[in-house]
């Protein structure tokens, strides 16, 4: 009896360096530790750190700042048929960026994650999530177009790209409020204002130094006309030095003919719009003034639409109905009967 039961045993467990045998929860706890071990080591997984910063001396909202890896669409779509074999030939996709982005300096705010495409990242990058890096290229101060182009780039440069990203809440979004106030990073501080100052000709009422050009090393305006440009919002950040007021404006959106994520073959997207692409190649557009996504092209008129080009009012657009046509453009509105 003795002899069966041993014999059950070496069937059951297993023996391990030291000739003693193991049971079979040992054996689950070895199990399970193996196929963690496995997860860890396959690189499609996006891993997270803590930042550097010692979280006594950083910053206000800082002390959780966080760098992730994650692996590029290329290497993503390779890996994840080997760790867990997926099927199908996923490497023949068209690039997919694993997030979009929306703010930028164009409209006053910092660069924030807004749609995460892929499921790994869910979780661990979140919508409004505050984008500071990209591999080491600082982005804060950057319009959103040229963030997009950069990650891109970087994307398909590289098997695993770094960002550093904050949470949300954790610090403004408003860059004026960041640049004004004392108690903010000065070196967040110092990353936009280089940022700004790559696309922007600052403002100036004082007169212009001899060798100094207009439009090239400040716009020299009136008090009158920078006072007009705070009313309407378009300076980032202003002060006055040796009585004269200087000021930083908005830089605008550069969309390269070539840019496929913000311009399509009908012509210029509205502001803040962006053409995507889903895995499958299907193609839908993102709306970043409301945050929301549709497959109809914003630039495709309704029916009964049409587009008419004035030599003398410029573009505008046309509703035709039964009796009468409805006429708008940028100018004036009216009614015209129908012969």
């Amino acid at each position: 009896m003795t002899d069966k039961t041993s014999e059950i045993h070496l069937q059951i467990g297993s023996i391990d360096g030291n000739g003693e045998e193991k049971d079979d929860f040992t054996l689950e706890i070895e199990k399970l530790q193996a196929t963690l071990q496995e997860m860890l080591d396959c690189t499609s997984s996006p891993s997270t750190s803590l930042d550097s910063f010692d979280k006594l001396t950083a910053p206000a909202g800082f002390a959780a700042r966080r760098l992730i890896r994650i692996a590029s669409e290329h290497h993503h779509l390779s890996t994840t048929s080997s760790c867990h074999s997926d099927s199908g030939n996923s490497s023949s996709r068209d690039f997919i960026a694993p997030f979009t982005v929306h703010g930028g300096a164009s409209i006053g705010r910092l660069i924030l994650i807004d749609i995460v495409r892929r499921d790994d990242l869910i979780g661990i990058v979140n919508p409004n999530d505050i984008l500071l890096t990209i591999e080491n290229v600082k982005v804060s101060g950057m319009v959103r177009s040229e963030v997009n182009k950069i990650l891109e780039e970087m994307m398909r440069e590289h098997d695993q790209v770094a960002i550093e990203i904050l949470p949300a809440g954790a610090i403004s979004d408003d860059i004026c409020e960041l640049l004004a106030d004392r108690k903010s990073s000065g070196e967040l501080q110092t990353i936009i204002r280089e940022n700004l100052y790559q696309k922007t000709v600052p403002y100036t009422t004082r007169p212009p130094r001899e060798g100094e050009v207009d439009g090239e090393h400040y716009r020299f305006v009136s008090v009158e006309d920078f006072n007009k440009l705070l009313d309407n919002g378009d300076l980032l950040e202003n002060g006055t030095y040796q009585g004269h007021l200087y000021g930083t404006p908005r830089p605008v959106e550069c969309y390269a003919d070539d840019d496929m994520m913000l311009i399509g073959s009908e012509g210029l997207l509205p502001p803040n719009w962006e053409t995507a692409y889903t895995e499958n190649g299907d193609k839908y557009f993102i709306d970043h003034n409301t945050g929301t996504t549709t497959w109809d092209d914003p630039r495709e008129l309704p029916p009964g639409w049409e587009q008419v080009e004035d030599q003398n009012y410029g573009t505008f657009y046309v509703e035709k109905l039964p009796d009468v046509f409805f006429s708008i453009c940028p100018y004036f509105c009216f009614f015209v009967s129908s012969l």
